[in-house]
């Protein structure tokens, strides 16, 4: 028998009663659309008839809302065939466990099909992956005992909300970004937002293994100055080594979503020279564009590279023409330069990131403020 195959178990005591049953299917009852493979996943996540097992995660995963979400639900539909019956009736409690959880439900004892309305007892508080074999049973009261019904395979993810429309009204929560989140950006057991903003924020700034394009600061990945489609499979496989502001924020409210975070995406133009600051990949650095490629010789690009950090009236020192970002909650998250981590305001985020005092501007060329930010509708996620 291969681990996770269901069992009939039967039960005999000497009043010769008798129960044998198992579990034939289970459908995790929640709204939110969850894709796995660049497909949305079908019900049921689990059946007699289908093998989902992939290594120890499931080809059909499925998403519900941590205890306390907006429209969270707990219902499961298990679908529970009694092979054999003798001598009991009624009820039995159905109950599904694995890794502190428990579904429960009602379950007639009597022979052939039953489709039981389930419940998750007690949801999450913080972010949770929950995936292996859940083990299931009946407890029969007139047994005194409890009949193991088998196990199936099954992943669920418990998350903050919600997924934005760039999610639900395509195919679905990517499984894949999920995972991602859950092993690279240390947001299990998170409950707050926030919280889990800032960690996405920071971990796609520090860990992520990217550096800034210190050449012609070019999006990589698919944004552009106010969103667009962004290419999150790419992005999280470090295709490209490198990225700009848009990549970061495109990144940052993507994934943030993943997790039912809704996040806007700001695009500040003029945004100004930056205060010395550590830059996506390349430490302190007030000068981003200190890889020049403008040198040309004979037809023959010769690229140049300055220092990161030069005096601010430096006339090698170079400047963001604009800058994408992301806010939550009035906040302001920036994972290319800082990273900022939602402890600033607008006005905070500009003092502290934009040097207003260099003589460097040009009356054609001044600063942004907190005024001229833009609300922009921001990315989609796509293959």
């Amino acid at each position: 028998m291969e681990a996770g195959e269901p069992t009939a178990v039967g039960v005999i005591d000497s009043d010769k009663k008798i129960l044998r049953a198992k579990v034939v299917e289970v459908t995790f009852k929640s709204p939110i659309k969850v894709s796995n493979n660049n497909a949305t996943v079908q019900p049921p996540h689990w059946s007699l008839d289908e093998n989902v097992n992939d290594g120890p995660c499931s080809k059909k995963p499925a998403a519900y809302m941590i205890r306390g979400g907006k429209g969270a639900s707990q219902d499961v539909e298990v679908k529970v065939e009694v092979l054999e019956s003798k001598n009991v009736s009624g009820n039995g409690r159905l109950f599904g466990v694995l890794g502190g959880i428990l579904i429960q439900g009602d379950c007639p004892l009597s022979a052939g099909p039953h489709t039981v309305a389930a419940r998750i007892v007690e949801l999450p508080e913080g972010i949770t992956w929950l995936r292996g074999d859940m083990v299931w049973g009946m407890e029969v009261e007139a047994l005194g005992t409890s009949v193991g019904l088998g196990s199936s395979r099954v992943e669920v993810f418990f998350i903050l909300g919600t997924p934005p429309p760039y999610y639900q009204n395509a195919k679905g929560v990517w499984a894949e970004a999920l995972r991602f989140l859950c092993t690279r950006a240390g947001v299990p057991g998170v409950s707050d937002a926030t919280d889990a903003v800032a960690r996405v924020t920071r971990y796609c700034h520090t860990n992520h293994g990217l550096h800034y394009d210190a050449i012609g600061g070019r999006p990589a990945y698919g944004c552009g100055q106010r969103g667009g489609r962004f290419q999150l499979d790419l992005y999280m496989a470090c295709v490209y080594g490198v990225a700009n502001c848009y990549d970061q924020a495109g990144a940052v409210q993507s994934l943030s979503g993943a997790l039912g975070a809704k996040v806007d995406w700001i695009y500040l133009d003029p945004y100004g020279f930056i205060n010395i600051t550590v830059l996506l990949g390349w430490g302190a650095c007030n000068n981003p564009f200190f890889m020049d490629d403008s040198d040309e010789t004979g037809g023959v690009i010769n690229l140049v590279v300055n220092p990161q950090i030069l005096p601010p009236n430096d006339r090698l020192r170079t400047a963001f023409g604009n800058h994408a970002f992301c806010a939550f909650s009035g906040k302001v998250y920036d994972a290319c330069a800082g990273p900022h981590l939602g402890t600033e305001s607008y006005h905070e985020y500009c003092q502290a990131s934009i040097d207003y005092t260099t003589t460097r501007y040009h009356a054609a060329f001044q600063p942004g403020t907190e005024l001229d930010m833009q609300w922009c509708a921001g990315v989609t996620a796509v293959v």
